[in-house]
Protein backbone atom coordinates (compact mmCIF):
# COMPACT_ATOMS: atom_id res chain seq x y z
CA UNK A 1 0.00 0.00 0.00
CA UNK A 2 1.24 3.37 -0.99
CA UNK A 3 1.20 6.58 0.47
CA UNK A 4 -2.10 8.02 0.11
CA UNK A 5 -2.96 11.63 -1.15
CA UNK A 6 -6.22 14.05 0.49
CA UNK A 7 -7.50 17.31 -0.26
CA UNK A 8 -9.72 19.70 1.13
CA UNK A 9 -10.95 23.09 1.04
CA UNK A 10 -10.11 24.92 4.68
CA UNK A 11 -11.19 28.86 4.40
CA UNK A 12 -9.02 30.63 1.04
CA UNK A 13 -7.27 27.53 0.64
CA UNK A 14 -7.45 24.37 -1.55
CA UNK A 15 -5.38 22.39 1.20
CA UNK A 16 -3.47 18.67 -0.41
CA UNK A 17 -1.51 16.62 1.66
CA UNK A 18 0.35 13.65 1.27
CA UNK A 19 0.26 11.21 4.17
CA UNK A 20 3.44 11.00 6.02
CA UNK A 21 5.85 8.21 6.04
CA UNK A 22 5.48 5.54 8.88
CA UNK A 23 8.28 6.30 11.14
CA UNK A 24 8.06 9.89 10.66
CA UNK A 25 4.26 9.62 11.29
CA UNK A 26 5.23 7.82 14.56
CA UNK A 27 8.00 10.12 15.60
CA UNK A 28 5.22 12.70 16.65
CA UNK A 29 2.71 10.36 18.17
CA UNK A 30 3.97 11.15 22.23
CA UNK A 31 3.23 14.82 21.09
CA UNK A 32 0.30 14.59 19.93
CA UNK A 33 -0.84 12.17 22.41
CA UNK A 34 -0.03 14.52 25.49
CA UNK A 35 -1.31 17.46 23.40
CA UNK A 36 -4.81 15.48 23.27
CA UNK A 37 -4.49 14.38 27.10
CA UNK A 38 -3.96 17.80 28.25
CA UNK A 39 -6.50 19.58 26.64
CA UNK A 40 -9.10 16.65 27.07
CA UNK A 41 -8.37 16.12 31.01
CA UNK A 42 -9.54 19.92 31.49
CA UNK A 43 -12.65 19.81 29.44
CA UNK A 44 -13.56 16.36 30.73
CA UNK A 45 -12.93 16.83 34.24
CA UNK A 46 -15.49 20.26 34.71
CA UNK A 47 -18.34 20.18 36.64
CA UNK A 48 -21.33 19.76 34.32
CA UNK A 49 -19.63 19.27 30.97
CA UNK A 50 -20.05 17.07 28.15
CA UNK A 51 -18.92 16.99 25.02
CA UNK A 52 -22.21 16.46 23.76
CA UNK A 53 -23.37 19.62 25.41
CA UNK A 54 -22.61 23.24 25.64
CA UNK A 55 -18.75 24.34 26.48
CA UNK A 56 -18.34 26.42 29.17
CA UNK A 57 -16.09 29.26 29.48
CA UNK A 58 -14.16 28.53 31.91
CA UNK A 59 -13.80 24.98 31.19
CA UNK A 60 -12.67 26.34 27.78
CA UNK A 61 -10.33 28.62 29.00
CA UNK A 62 -8.04 26.17 31.18
CA UNK A 63 -8.32 23.43 28.18
CA UNK A 64 -6.76 26.08 26.17
CA UNK A 65 -4.27 26.58 28.62
CA UNK A 66 -3.22 23.29 29.42
CA UNK A 67 -2.91 22.79 25.32
CA UNK A 68 -0.78 26.05 24.95
CA UNK A 69 1.53 25.27 27.89
CA UNK A 70 2.17 21.72 26.54
CA UNK A 71 2.85 23.55 22.83
CA UNK A 72 5.27 25.54 24.74
CA UNK A 73 7.02 22.91 26.42
CA UNK A 74 6.82 21.01 23.22
CA UNK A 75 8.10 23.63 20.59
CA UNK A 76 5.01 24.75 18.81
CA UNK A 77 6.87 26.13 15.48
CA UNK A 78 8.63 22.49 15.23
CA UNK A 79 5.75 20.74 16.03
CA UNK A 80 3.70 22.52 13.53
CA UNK A 81 5.89 22.69 10.53
CA UNK A 82 6.66 19.03 11.23
CA UNK A 83 2.81 18.40 10.99
CA UNK A 84 2.67 20.17 7.56
CA UNK A 85 5.78 19.30 5.73
CA UNK A 86 3.82 17.06 3.41
CA UNK A 87 1.56 19.48 2.97
CA UNK A 88 0.64 21.99 -0.07
CA UNK A 89 -1.50 24.84 -0.25
CA UNK A 90 -3.27 26.91 -2.56
CA UNK A 91 -4.59 30.21 -1.60
CA UNK A 92 -7.50 30.85 -4.04
CA UNK A 93 -7.95 34.48 -3.22
CA UNK A 94 -4.63 35.41 -4.17
CA UNK A 95 -3.76 32.45 -6.18
CA UNK A 96 -0.23 31.22 -4.67
CA UNK A 97 0.76 27.97 -4.20
CA UNK A 98 2.85 27.14 -1.37
CA UNK A 99 4.98 23.98 -0.38
CA UNK A 100 4.78 24.10 3.37
CA UNK A 101 8.03 22.43 3.59
CA UNK A 102 9.88 25.15 5.43
CA UNK A 103 9.15 27.58 8.10
CA UNK A 104 9.30 30.52 5.72
CA UNK A 105 7.04 29.23 3.52
CA UNK A 106 4.17 27.99 6.38
CA UNK A 107 4.99 31.75 7.53
CA UNK A 108 4.38 33.50 3.73
CA UNK A 109 1.23 31.06 3.56
CA UNK A 110 -0.71 32.02 6.43
CA UNK A 111 0.35 34.93 7.35
CA UNK A 112 -2.54 36.47 9.04
CA UNK A 113 -4.69 33.29 8.97
CA UNK A 114 -3.78 31.53 11.92
CA UNK A 115 -7.05 30.46 12.35
CA UNK A 116 -6.41 28.72 8.66
CA UNK A 117 -3.31 27.41 9.80
CA UNK A 118 -4.67 25.67 13.09
CA UNK A 119 -7.47 24.27 10.80
CA UNK A 120 -4.92 22.85 8.36
CA UNK A 121 -2.96 21.35 10.66
CA UNK A 122 -6.14 19.83 12.48
CA UNK A 123 -6.81 18.13 9.12
CA UNK A 124 -3.40 16.96 8.57
CA UNK A 125 -3.27 15.40 11.89
CA UNK A 126 -6.81 13.47 11.47
CA UNK A 127 -5.69 12.61 7.82
CA UNK A 128 -2.43 10.89 9.11
CA UNK A 129 -3.51 9.65 12.60
CA UNK A 130 -7.09 8.63 12.05
CA UNK A 131 -6.58 4.64 12.38
CA UNK A 132 -4.59 5.73 15.51
CA UNK A 133 -7.04 8.01 17.31
CA UNK A 134 -9.74 5.98 15.84
CA UNK A 135 -13.03 5.94 17.82
CA UNK A 136 -14.42 7.42 20.85
CA UNK A 137 -10.70 10.26 20.91
CA UNK A 138 -10.86 11.09 17.59
CA UNK A 139 -14.78 11.58 17.49
CA UNK A 140 -14.49 14.24 21.06
CA UNK A 141 -11.53 15.44 19.50
CA UNK A 142 -13.46 16.50 16.24
CA UNK A 143 -16.76 17.41 18.43
CA UNK A 144 -14.62 19.90 19.89
CA UNK A 145 -12.95 21.45 17.05
CA UNK A 146 -16.33 21.59 15.23
CA UNK A 147 -17.80 23.45 18.43
CA UNK A 148 -14.65 25.68 18.61
CA UNK A 149 -14.78 26.83 15.01
CA UNK A 150 -19.11 27.49 15.23
CA UNK A 151 -18.01 29.43 18.93
CA UNK A 152 -15.53 31.45 16.20
CA UNK A 153 -17.82 32.49 13.84
CA UNK A 154 -20.35 33.24 16.06
CA UNK A 155 -19.13 34.65 18.92
CA UNK A 156 -22.59 36.43 20.31
CA UNK A 157 -23.93 32.31 20.14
Amino acid sequence: MGKKFEETQIGPFRVMSNQMPALEAFSLLPVLGSLVSSGASELEGASGFSLDGEIDVPSLGRAFGALFRELEAKGAEDLACKILRHTTVINKEEGEKFELSTPDKVNAAFCGNIQHMIHTMAWVVQFNFSDFFSGDLMQKAMALGQKMTKAEENPSD
